[in-house]
């Protein structure tokens, strides 16, 4: 049986049209809660899963950076989609100070964990990694600030196309996506 590996291009084609549906959604007025549920839970995960996959392609890697930025991108995640999919949840964050200081360092340990990220980018020294990063501290901010639903949207554009030229230009990309298992079966077959 086949694995199926979810390859960096096709996560970030995922991320770029869920980006899409959560920049109309917020530009075309109130919706069903449910509909912003779903789609900022799918941008979430698809977010994870894109850093998580970006993380396996770097050259040197720092597993407690890895683990750290992620768990800091998973609880902001949550954060946010508590906050932004329901008005009633998002007033009683506003009315209840313990709440609305948990939401608050889940934002303020994702700016921290993006810090951490750029100067772990700077040792792979690929200047597109690095500006990838810079927009990601860029998008940490904006969601610190709560000014998060139209303007996050273009810089996520603009991570996933830093992201999308980091992973033509990286050999080690090309190789994972393609599926080194499958080239070690055709190079035996070969012989």
């Amino acid at each position: 049986m086949r694995k199926i590996k979810f390859s960096i291009y096709t996560t970030l084609f995922i991320f770029f049209i869920i980006n899409y549906f959560v920049y109309k959604i917020f530009t075309n007025g109130p919706q069903a809660n449910i509909i912003y549920f779903i789609l900022l839970s799918l941008l979430g995960f698809i977010e994870i899963t894109l850093f998580f996959l970006l993380g396996s392609t770097l050259n040197e890697r720092n597993k407690l950076a890895e683990s750290s930025f992620l768990f800091a991108l998973i609880y902001m995640n949550i954060s946010r989609i508590i906050t932004q999919s329901s008005p009633l949840i998002n007033d009683l964050v506003l009315s209840n100070i313990f709440i609305h200081v948990i939401i608050g360092l889940a934002r303020v340990s994702f700016m921290i964990a993006t810090l951490t990220y750029i100067f772990y980018s700077l040792k792979n020294k690929n200047i597109y990694l690095i500006l990838a990063a810079i927009f990601t501290f860029i998008s940490s901010i904006t969601i610190y600030l709560e000014i998060d639903s139209t303007i996050n949207v273009y810089i996520r554009y603009i991570i996933i196309f830093f992201i999308f030229i980091y992973s033509i230009f990286n050999n080690k990309v090309v190789k994972d996506s393609i599926g080194s298992d499958d080239n070690k079966t055709i190079e035996s077959e070969n012989k």
